[in-house]
């Protein structure tokens, strides 16, 4: 199993990206939304402990936001909606989200607007799904070393 929340984004990234219709999955987050339905993978938040000495146990939350820039309404809803069942459905086949992962415990999702781009006090650019990946089970048995001397 791989290490890091980064690669567990990158992980959800290659699921979301493997989906027919996504046109683009970035492993980061670009600055604009490009055309089309787009996946983009954000940590949320999460804990991390010691669990048992000397391994970093992570439980972590992501958003995964599909989305496209806001148009015609009408042809926007019936471009994005099919996306709920699709994203679904493939993350819940792949419960160690590519190997980044032991497990999550729980997909949920919201949907509307979505600001992007926008600036404080605009109007959302974007309309789509907001899922949640809650509770990502993660350790690391290489990265906390004794400080003690």
């Amino acid at each position: 199993m791989s290490d890091g929340l980064d690669n567990i984004i990158k992980g959800v990234q290659d699921i979301v990206g493997a989906v027919s219709g996504i046109r683009c999955a970035p492993d980061y987050a670009p600055a604009k939304l490009p055309p089309g339905v787009s996946g983009i993978v954000l940590p949320a938040n999460g804990t991390w402990n010691e669990r048992p000495s000397m391994v970093k146990q992570g439980l972590h939350n992501v958003n995964l936001f599909i989305m496209c820039p806001w148009a015609d309404s009408q042809k926007v809803l019936t471009l994005i909606i099919p996306f709920g069942d699709l994203i679904a459905g493939a993350l819940l086949n792949d419960r160690d989200l590519g190997g980044s992962c032991e497990t999550y415990e729980e997909l949920s999702y919201t949907f509307g607007p979505i600001n992007w781009n926008a600036g404080p006090g605009m109007p959302a650019d974007a309309i789509g799904f907001t899922f949640t990946i809650g509770g990502i089970k993660h350790h690391d048995t290489t990265s906390i070393t004794s400080t003690t001397t």
